[in-house]
């Protein structure tokens, strides 16, 4: 099974996922649930146990199977990494012999692997599970784990593009796979050399709302996209500058009803802008924006909306290059 999602996963009875890497730890799971509810493993019941917790509840859970037949998965995260003396181990046990035809299990461990593997509690629920070594990626791995989780995405990070995001990103593995998603979206697939890198770096480094709002004016289709997904890869609230985009939208529409653009606030050059467009621009399909606009907002408040992408920065894309590809 893979350290990091993307790559296929194998379904175990019983898994047991140990380490001190939360990012490995997390998205490990992840997979083995996602593969988990294609091989249609519906039922998901999670515990949170420690040395002093009570087991009956999982009990219970092995024995209560679906009249019908349901799969079920079972998580168990042993949050101090100590089941107890006696009914953690007898419980954890029983799992292990009670796993396959309908049932499987995780087991989630805090701490390095090396600290249980003499405990004879460990030993008697491994011996037939797959493990998880869910550990610590070291400075000297880092670029190379860099690089092997930017493949998944079709991109080749060089070695010196590499050690590059492994130094800025002070080792840090959550922050490091934010950079590679990022990369993703402001960079082709194929080859990434370090210029390419620090001219992704820069490029969004000076993007913000107002560059989107001035580009969509301009017209300029690649920028327009480009900061789209700059912002996105930035997390970004939608909702914090939508209104820079609607107040223009709204303008646009008072000119292009006949109002003066003496009446708009903002620098004459804007004014100018948002006067050359309007004119260009017909007054039905400003109204169709407002609406991707209104629909742009719902979605990225959680709400669905029918005949939409469904992602709420494609949603906004779609909007604003209306306004590019169909001025008359």
């Amino acid at each position: 099974m893979a350290n990091f999602a993307g790559t296929s996963v194998r379904l175990n009875p019983l898994t047991i996922i140990v380490g001190e890497e939360d990012l490995i730890a997390i998205e490990s799971l992840d997979q083995i649930r996602a593969e988990a509810r294609k091989q249609g493993f519906t039922e998901r019941v999670s515990f949170n146990f420690d040395g002093t917790s009570d087991y009956s509840p999982l009990l219970q859970s092995m024995g209560d199977m679906s009249l019908f037949g349901e799969k079920k998965l079972i998580e168990i995260r042993l949050t101090t990494g100590n089941p107890g003396l006696k009914k953690g181990p007898e419980a954890l046990a029983a799992l292990a012999e009670a796993v396959g035809d309908g049932l499987i299990a995780v087991i989630s461990l805090p701490g390095a692997l090396y600290e249980y593997q003499k405990k004879a509690w460990f030993k008697k629920i491994s011996s037939s599970a797959a493990i998880i070594n869910a550990g610590l990626v070291s400075r000297q791995q880092l670029p190379g784990w860099i690089r092997k989780r930017a493949s998944i995405n079709g991109q080749n990070l060089s070695e010196e593009a590499a050690q590059f995001l492994a130094a800025s990103t002070e080792g840090n593995l959550l922050a490091c796979a934010q950079e590679i998603n990022k990369l993703a979206l402001l960079c082709p697939r194929g080859n990434i050399e370090l210029k390419d890198l620090l001219e992704a770096v820069s490029d969004v480094s000076r993007f913000n709302p107002q560059d989107l709002a001035d580009s969509i004016l301009e017209g300029n289709v690649q920028r327009i996209s480009k900061i789209i997904d700059g912002l996105k890869g930035e997390n970004v609230s939608i909702p914090s500058f939508l209104w820079l985009l609607n107040d223009d939208i709204r303008n646009l529409i008072l000119l292009n009803q006949g109002g003066s653009p003496s009446s708009i606030r903002g620098l004459p050059s804007r004014k100018t802008m948002l006067a050359n467009l309007a004119r260009r621009v017909p007054l039905a399909l400003l109204e169709k924006v407002v609406h991707r606009y209104n629909n742009v907002e719902k979605m990225s408040k959680g709400f669905k909306v029918s005949q939409s992408q469904g992602d709420p920065w494609q949603e906004l894309k779609a909007a604003a290059l209306l306004l590019c590809i169909s001025r008359r």
